[in-house]
Order: C-alpha cells, then sequence, then structure tokens
C-alpha cells in the first residue's frame, strides 16, 4: 500500500542497468584495445600479425648476431680460468672472459 517493496526493486533493477551499461562499456573497450593489437584487422593472417612480424625479425637478428659471434682461438692451447662466465651471460665486446695457454708445437726439452 506504501510503494516502499516495488520502489526499492525498481530502485535496484536501475542500479543493475546502471552497472550492466558500465560492463558493457568496459568489454567495448577491450575490443577495441584487442583490434588495435591487431593492426585494426581482426581477421589478419598469423604471419602477417604485426607481434608476430617483429618477434621473427628479433629471431632473425638473434640468428645472424650469433653467427657474428664466432670465436676462435689465435693457436692450439688450453683455456684458463673459465669457470668465471656463466652459461648465457651477456657480455661486452672486447671484455675479456678466460685465458689461452699456448701449447703448441713449441717443446722444451729438460735434458
Amino acid at each position: 500500500q506504501k510503494g516502499i517493496n516495488a520502489k526499492s526493486s525498481l530502485d535496484e533493477a536501475r542500479n543493475d542497468l546502471d552497472k550492466a551499461k558500465q560492463q558493457l562499456a568496459v568489454a567495448d573497450q577491450g575490443i577495441v584495445s584487442a583490434k588495435a593489437a591487431l593492426g585494426g584487422n581482426p581477421d589478419i593472417e598469423t604471419d602477417k600479425h604485426p607481434t608476430v612480424m617483429s618477434a621473427l625479425a628479433a629471431r632473425d637478428k638473434a640468428a645472424y648476431d650469433l653467427a657474428q659471434s664466432t670465436v676462435r682461438a689465435p693457436a692450439d692451447g688450453l683455456v684458463y680460468q673459465a669457470a668465471s662466465f656463466k652459461v648465457g651471460q651477456y657480455v661486452g665486446s672486447g671484455t675479456p672472459l678466460f685465458a689461452l695457454v699456448e701449447t703448441g708445437d713449441t717443446w722444451i726439452d729438460a735434458n
């Protein structure tokens, strides 16, 4: 008779509607962001995706850098102090990592 229950239900329904509209806006923004990440084209081929192309370029550069990083000893010998660096450690150009003790063909006869 006072309409309190009906008004409370109406307020709750309006609140639920506002919440649903906000969730829809967030979802729409997520779609816009996803499309932007796909270069604006959701139907793009995987190999044409900007992130994939960037990763392939990075892989190719790493392969090139590895091919350019061949280490050759100037003489026959033994590697000394090789435990001072770790596998996968990054070092700058010209940084000494170990010493090479030449064994070569030079022999000293103690007799």
